[in-house]
């Protein structure tokens, strides 16, 4: 293959890959780069691989790749749990019984992308090559240079990286963590466990407990020090109200990762697109990053491929992307939550627990998170999401 390509993909996470697919699709010739399919961070961890596959990533996989991830049941049961013990549930679909890693996810949509015409060299990128402010290309770790014509960046959350681009990375992160728990309980108890964490569990936005198979779950939180999120993690499996009851842990490795708690100064630029964490497009409240990462990875990938065609890969041309995601539902939500998420962050437990109280028996909705911000802010304005 030769040291040049229409479109290179910095990234083989969801959104890299989402993009490699469609930009492939769309008849650019396409370059994957990254060191490996799983995701490494200082220290030697594996990152966040472990994590479960939820409704909207599995209706945002099935856009990329026309059905649904094998081993999924569409439908499940939500358990939202305020910081003082306070539960709520919504039973008004059936229980989900199991569903894909990530891991495997990632698998398909590499296979995807290599189908469909895309290449790949594992490598790092470790800079840019930039002439009269426009991106041509990247340098690699093995001093090989790649040259194309539009660069997208889906390298997750890589502030040193992202900087060569003249872009501000997203301002804050959080150190995820995660680990594997065995149910103490099947059936109908087996649902998708939401719960809010307060000053009584730690600074940490939220976790949530999913379950992946009929006697497993993931146990994921956020915390803002990586250095506390190892006890953190084992006091909320030892203390947490609810889920202490839900659950056994057998000790083993636990899987961590930074993602990023904000949204970049722009996701695009004269050659190159921003998309996935790198761009800043996890949720900040409730988490989840993995489904926009698919559908604004798609995006990206079509968009460049179009300003690819038509020899323009200008920032006003590429600006498309950033207008693109931002009018969808999911970018619309994004956007709106980033405000409030301080406001979580630092509410007392006795103000969430009141939150958590006006919600009682309610359906969940797309805006059900964007509601109780707005209640513990004593707002009296909900804004729709």
């Amino acid at each position: 293959m030769k040291n040049e390509c229409d479109i290179l993909v910095i990234g083989a996470g969801f959104a890299g890959l989402s993009a490699a697919i469609s930009a492939s699709r769309a008849g650019a010739k396409t370059l994957i780069v990254a060191p490996s399919l799983a995701k490494t961070i200082p220290g030697g961890e594996v990152g966040l691989d472990l994590l479960g596959i939820g409704p909207k990533t599995a209706a945002a996989f099935k856009e990329v790749t026309g059905s649904f991830p094998p081993y999924y049941i569409e439908t499940y049961g939500f358990k939202y749990i305020s910081p003082e013990g306070k539960t709520f549930t919504d039973r008004s679909e059936e229980v989900r019984g199991w569903t894909l890693m990530t891991t495997e996810a990632t698998e398909i949509l590499f296979k995807k992308a290599i189908v469909e015409g895309s290449d790949y060299i594992n490598a790092s990128v470790i800079d840019f090559i930039i002439n009269s402010g426009s991106v041509d290309g990247v340098i690699l770790d093995d001093g090989r240079s790649i040259q194309s014509k539009v660069v997208i960046c889906a390298c997750g959350y890589n502030p040193q990286l992202i900087q060569k681009l003249g872009v501000a990375p997203p301002k804050d992160s959080l150190f995820a963590l995660q680990t594997l728990l065995d149910m103490k309980k099947e059936g109908d108890e087996h649902l998708l466990f939401t719960f809010f964490c307060g000053k009584r569990w730690s600074n940490s936005l939220g976790g949530f407990l999913m379950p992946v198979s009929k006697k497993r779950a993931v146990l994921a939180i956020g915390v803002k020090s990586r250095g506390d999120a190892h006890s953190y993690l084992l006091r909320v499996i030892r203390e947490h109200p609810v889920i202490s009851r839900q659950v056994e842990w057998n000790p083993g490795r636990m899987h961590g990762g930074v993602i990023s708690l904000g949204l970049a100064e722009r996701s695009y630029g004269n050659g190159f697109l921003l998309a996935g964490d790198a761009a800043g497009h996890f949720r900040p409240i409730g988490g989840v990053g993995s489904g926009n990462a698919l559908l604004f990875g798609r995006m990206a990938g079509t968009i460049a491929a179009e300003a690819v065609h038509e020899d323009d890969v200008s920032s006003n041309r590429l600006k498309a992307f950033e207008e693109a995601w931002m009018a969808t539902l999911e970018g619309q939500s994004l956007i709106q939550m980033f405000p409030y998420s301080e406001i979580m962050r630092n509410a007392d437990d006795r103000v969430l627990e009141d939150a958590f109280s006006g919600f009682e028996g309610r359906k969940i909705s797309k805006t059900f998170y964007l509601e109780l911000i707005a209640a513990i802010s004593g707002e009296s304005k909900i804004k729709e999401g």
